[in-house]
């Protein structure tokens, strides 16, 4: 297992929708469509096993102060494997640059 971080293009957007499927059926995460995804794609941050979606994440810029994680997701087939603890402090690493003060997450 390689698992690489980066951010992700438009031609990311059908993978996206297929891994988190199954969590937004069950009602764990809020439905996004095509355009919404498409409009907010460079919040976003991914993780790839090679070619494989394995997981992903969103930081939603609020106000210049504040933003917040959203959609994370990650295979079902690699929890336990640090995942999502890198790609949450991608994503405040991030947050720090934009010179954003504080990160929540709402669960």
């Amino acid at each position: 297992m390689n698992i690489t971080y980066k951010k992700p293009t438009l031609r990311d957007i059908p993978a996206m929708q297929q891994l988190v499927a199954p969590e937004i059926e069950s009602g764990v995460i809020l439905p996004r469509s095509n355009d919404e995804i498409a409009t907010n794609i460079r919040s976003h941050f991914l993780a790839l096993d090679g070619e494989k979606l394995v997981g992903f994440v969103a930081l939603h810029i609020h106000s210049p102060a504040l933003a917040e994680l959203r959609s994370m997701i990650i295979d079902t087939a690699y929890l336990g494997r640090n995942i999502g603890s890198t790609l949450v402090e991608n994503a405040c690493e991030e947050g720090r640059r934009l010179g954003l003060k504080e990160v929540l997450a709402l669960t």
